[in-house]
């Protein structure tokens, strides 16, 4: 019978600091954003930053689908600011990998403009 959970990996990068521990959160993805209880998140996690990235680890994730989303960088003390937009993804076989990329990654303007 196949598995119904895997792990799921979460590569972020583009942090604006080369070390110390950042942590992310899986919730899931029914819904709109407005209605995630940021208190209440499926799955929590953190790992180091090294040069920039990190790669953080959620264990033994239920099949489904999910919002990955960074929640807070060590020295941080007000909210954090949306630098790495929040990413829909579907958890499934025995490994998932998601990535979370800057805004400017993401929107960098085009040559010339």
């Amino acid at each position: 019978m196949p598995s119904l959970h895997g792990d799921v990996v979460v590569h972020v990068r583009g942090l604006h600091r080369d070390r110390g521990p950042v942590l992310a959160v899986l919730f899931d993805a029914d819904g709109d954003s407005s209605n995630r209880d940021p208190g209440r998140p499926r799955h929590v996690a953190s790992a180091p930053v090294l040069e920039g990235d990190a790669s953080i680890l959620f264990r033994d994730v239920d099949h489904g689908r999910y919002v990955a989303s960074l929640v807070r960088r060590t020295g941080d003390t007000g909210p954090l600011s949306p630098t790495h937009p929040d990413v829909v993804f579907d958890a499934r076989g025995n490994e998932t990998h998601v990535e979370l990329e800057p805004h400017e990654r993401l929107h960098a303007p085009r040559p010339g403009a």
